[in-house]
C-alpha cells in the first residue's frame, strides 16, 4: 500500500484587487426649454447608451459611485443597473476637474473600484490629468467611460493613472 503525499496548497496568497477609478460622462440628455440645467432628462438614447455601458462598468465592480446631483447623470447610474454604494452630491454638478480629483481623493480606501458620474468640461480634464494618452484627445462624448488603473496606492495619493480602457457611445 503506498501512502498519499499530503496535498499542498501552492496558490499565491490572496492580493488585494487592483484599484480602479472609473470616469463617466452622463449619457445623451435632451434639450428641455423652460427647464432648468439640473433638471434635463437623458433621451431615450440617453438611457440605452447607458444600459449598454451597465456591462463595461459591471465588469470593474465599483464599490463606490459618486454622481453628480443633476437629473441625467442620476438617470445614468440608474440605467447602468448597479448595485452598491451611490453617492449623490450636488459639488459634482458642473464641477471643475480639480474638485473632481479631491472628491476622488477623499474616497475610502477600502473601495477599490470608483465610479465618477459627472459632467464636462471637468470629467474630461480630469481624465487627461490624470493619463496623459492620445486616446483621450478624441473628446468625451455623452457616455464616455474611461477607465484608469491609478498609480497610487490609496486614493488620498492619487495623482496619475494609466488609462486601460476607453469607451465612447
Amino acid at each position: 500500500m503506498t501512502a498519499k503525499s499530503p496535498r499542498v496548497d501552492r496558490r499565491p496568497e490572496h492580493a488585494p484587487a487592483p484599484r480602479r477609478l472609473l470616469l463617466l460622462r452622463h449619457a445623451a440628455a435632451a434639450d428641455a426649454p423652460g427647464q432648468p440645467d439640473h433638471e434635463r432628462p437623458l433621451t431615450p438614447a440617453g438611457r440605452a447608451q447607458a444600459a449598454r455601458l451597465g456591462g463595461v462598468v459591471a465588469t470593474h465592480a465599483p464599490d463606490l459611485v459618486l454622481c453628480s446631483s443633476a437629473r441625467r447623470a442620476r438617470e445614468t447610474v440608474a440605467a447602468l443597473g448597479l448595485d452598491g454604494c451611490v453617492a449623490v452630491a450636488d459639488d459634482l454638478y458642473l464641477a471643475p476637474a480639480q474638485l473632481l480629483l479631491a472628491l476622488v481623493r477623499a474616497a475610502p480606501d477600502d473601495a477599490t473600484s470608483v465610479l465618477v458620474v459627472a459632467h464636462n468640461p471637468g470629467i474630461a480634464r480630469l481624465a487627461a490629468t490624470l493619463g496623459d494618452d492620445p486616446r483621450l484627445g478624441g473628446g468625451f462624448p455623452p457616455a464616455t467611460l474611461a477607465v484608469f488603473a491609478p498609480h497610487a496606492s490609496s486614493w488620498a495619493q492619487l495623482g496619475s493613472a494609466r488609462l486601460l480602457d476607453l469607451v465612447r457611445q
